[in-house]
């Protein structure tokens, strides 16, 4: 029993640390990607999407070009939920969802908004 309890613990410890370790990433991507908007750097803006949200925008030119034309607000982050590889961070003005992927946390969708029954959010770029 007791060394069974003792594994237990460790494994607890082990997914809370990793859990702690997601947490950050996250949050330090959304700073990121908010620090971009606020001082209005586009590029730093466009390399933290995830290739999906960048496929999104490719129709209307490149990232650089239309960015700043869609009216991503800028804000503080106020609250950061993780779900395994998944992530949804709110702003005071806004609400992103960010994916962790092999070279590190991206943004998936940004300037979301609740968009009423049967599709929740309706985003700027990309989406959840």
């Amino acid at each position: 029993m007791r060394v069974w309890t003792s594994t237990l613990v460790t494994t607890l410890l082990l997914t809370a640390g990793c859990a702690a370790a997601t947490e950050d990433g996250a949050a330090r991507a959304a700073a990121r990607f908010e620090g971009a908007l606020l001082a209005s750097d586009v590029t730093t803006a466009c390399a933290l999407l995830t290739p999906s949200a960048l496929a999104d925008l490719e129709p209307a030119g490149p990232c650089p070009d239309v960015f700043g034309g869609l009216g991503v607000p800028a804000g503080e982050v106020t609250e950061l939920e993780v779900y395994g590889d998944a992530a949804l961070v709110r702003t005071g003005t806004d609400t992103l969802f960010l994916r962790e992927l092999s070279g590190g946390w991206k943004v998936a969708g940004a300037g979301c908004h609740p968009a009423g029954a049967g599709h929740p959010f309706d985003c700027a770029v990309g989406g959840p």
